[in-house]
This record gives structure tokens, C-alpha cells and sequence, in this order.
């Protein structure tokens, strides 16, 4: 028995690096011009079918010149991942800022990341970075390389202008509309990841550093890892998570990736008379819990002010931000308007269960009879024949313990989809004064709700599109642009070494004025 067991045991890990190994192959196998076409003709037929509002920052005529130009420009056989970098900035080109092709990355087996692991940490994972300003400023050195100087900016990666880079990477992703702030909040906290996805990963890297007026040139290599701590015996038994600490986790949405909560709750002054509630994202844990015990809490303690931090908030569920939204309004509210889809069916056809692994296609048959009516449903079409989705449109009362103080809201670049929905119906609704800087996602709505993931035939690149346009019951003037806040905060180096929080120390300053 135990020899089967076994034997069943290596014919998993020999199948699994068998895929990995057609993976890497495919992926430096050159296609041939007809095939790269038709993945081309696949990926803008599969937009214009799934996407509900594929024309809202661009022109049909402008997005089908880029496709035709585009085929007429491939004149010799490309690899998926040069394909990758002339089909992604098309896709980028409608800014929508959830859809777009993911990158084609080299997977590597078991063995070769335990290789890497012993190598080291890699250079890009000790340096903490920052666009600010348009610049690349190093916020953080975590290497050994001390004779970095403090607030660097960094000028070129081996050799490779920042500028140049930036120009490159900045096309292949999109943000929602016409703004800058969260391609500028990307491209510092991902540069390593774009790079490396460009030139490989790097054992050592040549960078080129400006610090006041002088240019100086560093390296950083690889941090081989402490082994010190190896005479830990392996048999020593950790500590067991208690039933409170299950309950604190689920309670506050414990991200078990980044190891931090979803939410946070806590008191400034002595009076707690300010309460900070800071949400890093709209997803994990039970969050009608959470927000009626922090509201119960609030209320408890007299809280005369309420300062929401949405920075780098990248949204989540939309349900949980008009729960949150009913604990902060004053009055009746609708969150958003008619949500558009492209047919009765889209959301069915290629939003649940789309996938193509037997499960998936399973379960789509098995619960066909309740999702097949369930959209029948809830999708209406319009009298100009444009279809829609039932989704938060009915009227919601207040809570009974909403708050009714004075209310902050902080938001960033980093403040996109879920997050800019909530600012910019408590700003429209003037509710609460906005600060920081223009969100990354659209004020007006977004394209999301659902974003399945379309295999390209041939390249099998990966394409993720929204299928629900999620328009904001209160539209601004300008559209295409983020929620712009009432008093605009940009953070600069400066503030990031010496550990400051311009956009809370304004709110605070600002408490403290008299009436």
C-alpha cells in the first residue's frame, strides 16, 4: 500500500514538472504571423463582445485603426511574450483599468525555488520604492549596500533609464480614464516585477542614484539568508492559534498573503474623540460584523470625528462598500446607476464558472437551471436596446447607529475600483471632505463585478475584462478623471524618511482650527 502511495506520489511531481517544462517552452516558441493575427482578431472580438463600455475613453474607429495597424506591423514570427508587449498597450487603450493581459511569466519547479531561496533575497526585494513626483525614489534600503545615500533617486537599472523604462512599462497596463496617479503608484511598488518580467530575474543590480546634486553608482546583490537562527530545533512546537485569535481574524478580514488586516479601528486623543478606521482592501473576513461592531464602538465611545483611510485601497466587493456606505450617509441613497452588460446572458456565458477545467464546467451544468434564471431575471433591456443588470440600484436607508459626525475620507493613486465609488458618492453627496490625491479609479464608475480570464488560442495569453459597467449614482462634470479631493495632498521624500503622514496631519491640523 505504502509503495503505491508512493508511486502515485512521484507521478504527480513528474507530470507537474512535465507542465512546467511545456510552459517554458511554449513560451520562447516563435508563432507564426497567421497565428499571431488570430490570436489579435480573437483578443478585439472578445472585447467587443464581453466588454459593456469598451468605447468610453476611446473612439471605435481609434481602437479598430490600433488592431488593423497593429496586424499590418507583424512581419516575422513572435514569441508569446514578445507579442505580449505590442498586444497589451491595445488592450491598455480603452483605460479600463480592470481589464488587460497579464503577463507571461517562466515558472520554475519546486527544486529551482529552493535553488533561488538558498541563492538569497533578490536586490529588487530589498529596496523599498516610490514614484513621487514622477521620480523613483528609494524609501527604504534593506540591503547591505550602506553607501546608498538617503532619499535617492534612482536615474537607471543597469544601465536602463528610468525614464525609458517608465515610458515602456506605463503603456502595457491601464488605469480608469485619463489619470496618472495609479500608474505612477504601480510603477514604484511594481518596477522589480516589471523588470524582471522584461529581462530576467537579476542575481545583482547596477544602479545609477542621484542624491542632492551628486551622481553616485551602486550595486546591490543578492542577501544570502541569515542561516544563525538553523540550530532552532525543527521539533519545537509553535504556538497554537486560540479560538480569539481565529475569531479577531475572521472578524477583521486577516489576509493571509500580505499578513495584515482588511480593516483596522482605533482611537486618537485621550477622549477618543477621533476614530481612525483604515481599510487596506474591500474583501476577506466578515465584514457586516466588523463595521457593526465598529460603529457600536464609535458610537460607545463619542467619537465626534471619523477619519476614513481608503490609501491603496484597491477595492473589492461592492456589496461591503454600500454596507459601509449606510453606517456614513445622511439621508436615503441609491449607489449606482443602471449597471450596463453587453447581452442577457453575458454575465452566465463568460462570468460564472467560465473556466475550462472539468470542476468548473461541472458546476456551471449542475447549477445551470438556478443561474440560467437567476439572469433571466435580473437583466432588462432599455428601450434603445441596451441591456443592464439589477445591481445595487434600490434606495437604502442610514443605519440606526451611522455615524453623524464630522467625516475625513484619505485616498491615493493607490485608491482604485470599490474605494473611488464610496469617495466619490461621500464627496458628491457632501457628506465628507476628501484629502490626499487624485484616486486611480475613475470617479463616475468602473468596468468590473465580474472579470473572467480568456485564454488566447495560440499565444495563451491571458486576458482579464470586466463585464458589469458599475456607473456612480452621483456623476461628476469631469469625466474620465479620479475623485479629486478637497485639499490636495502629494506626500513627498522627505516626508516618507522622516516616517510623516501629510494627509493625517492636515486632517488633525484642521481639527484643531477654530470654527
Amino acid at each position: 500500500m505504502c509503495k503505491k502511495i508512493l508511486g502515485l506520489v512521484v507521478l504527480i511531481q513528474l507530470c507537474g514538472c512535465s507542465s512546467i517544462k511545456q510552459h517554458n517552452a511554449q513560451l520562447i516558441k516563435p508563432l507564426s504571423i497567421e497565428k499571431i493575427k488570430e490570436d489579435i482578431d480573437f483578443t478585439y472580438t472578445k472585447m467587443q463582445r464581453m466588454h459593456p463600455k469598451l468605447y468610453w475613453y476611446i473612439s471605435k474607429k481609434d481602437l479598430d485603426y490600433k488592431f488593423d495597424s497593429l496586424k499590418t506591423t507583424i512581419k516575422k514570427p513572435l514569441t508569446p511574450y514578445e507579442l505580449y508587449t505590442q498586444l497589451s498597450p491595445l488592450v491598455a487603450a480603452i483605460k479600463q483599468g480592470h481589464s488587460g493581459l497579464s503577463i507571461p511569466r517562466k515558472q520554475y519547479t519546486k527544486k529551482e525555488i529552493a535553488a533561488l531561496n538558498k541563492k538569497g533575497k533578490g536586490p529588487f526585494s530589498q529596496l523599498e520604492m516610490e514614484y513621487l513626483d514622477q521620480k523613483l525614489y528609494i524609501v527604504k534600503n534593506n540591503s547591505l549596500s550602506k553607501n546608498i545615500p538617503e532619499k535617492s533617486e534612482i536615474l537607471s537599472i543597469n544601465k536602463h533609464k528610468i525614464d525609458s523604462l517608465a515610458a515602456v512599462f506605463e503603456k502595457r497596463f491601464a488605469s480608469d480614464g485619463f489619470n496618472k496617479t495609479f500608474k505612477y503608484r504601480k510603477l514604484g511598488k511594481s518596477i522589480g516585477d516589471l523588470y524582471t518580467s522584461e529581462f530576467g530575474l537579476q542575481d545583482s543590480l547596477l544602479l545609477e542614484l542621484k542624491s542632492q546634486d551628486s551622481i553616485k553608482w551602486c550595486v546591490v546583490k543578492r542577501l544570502k539568508p541569515d542561516t544563525s537562527n538553523t540550530t532552532k530545533k525543527k521539533t519545537e512546537k509553535q504556538p497554537k492559534t486560540t479560538t480569539v485569535a481565529k475569531k479577531e481574524k475572521k472578524l477583521w478580514g486577516y489576509d493571509s498573503n500580505t499578513k495584515i488586516f482588511s480593516r483596522n479601528l482605533h482611537f486618537l486623543e485621550k477622549d477618543s474623540s477621533i476614530a481612525v478606521l483604515k481599510i487596506n482592501r474591500f474583501r476577506y473576513g466578515n465584514y457586516k460584523k466588523c463595521y457593526q461592531y465598529c460603529f457600536d464602538q464609535i458610537q460607545q465611545l463619542k467619537s465626534k470625528t471619523l477619519i476614513l483611510d481608503l490609501r491603496d485601497n484597491p477595492g473589492g466587493s461592492l456589496a461591503e462598500i454600500v454596507e459601509l456606505y449606510s453606517y456614513l450617509a445622511d439621508s436615503s441613497f441609491v449607489f449606482l446607476q443602471k449597471s450596463d452588460i453587453t447581452s442577457r446572458f453575458s454575465l452566465y456565458k463568460y462570468g460564472v464558472f467560465s473556466g475550462k477545467k472539468w470542476y468548473q464546467k461541472t458546476l456551471k451544468i449542475i447549477s445551470t437551471p438556478f443561474t440560467f434564471g437567476y439572469f433571466w431575471a435580473s437583466t432588462h433591456k432599455n428601450a434603445n436596446g441596451q441591456y443592464y443588470y439589477n445591481m445595487f440600484q434600490n434606495q437604502y436607508k442610514p443605519k440606526s447607529k451611522a455615524f453623524k459626525g464630522t467625516l475625513y475620507v484619505l485616498v491615493n493613486g493607490g485608491s482604485f475600483s470599490a474605494s473611488c465609488l464610496i469617495s466619490n458618492e461621500l464627496k458628491e453627496s457632501k457628506r465628507a471632505t476628501i484629502v490626499g490625491n487624485e484616486t486611480g479609479g475613475a470617479a463616475n464608475g468602473t468596468v468590473a463585478g465580474i472579470m473572467p480570464e480568456i485564454m488566447l488560442p495560440h499565444s495563451k495569453l491571458k486576458m482579464h475584462l470586466g463585464l458589469i459597467a458599475c456607473i456612480a449614482a452621483h456623476q461628476t462634470p469631469i469625466d474620465g478623471r479620479g475623485v479629486m479631493p478637497h485639499q490636495v495632498i502629494i506626500p513627498t521624500i522627505e516626508d516618507r524618511y522622516s516616517k510623516k503622514d501629510p494627509e493625517m496631519e492636515w486632517v488633525l491640523k484642521n481639527l484643531k482650527k477654530p470654527n
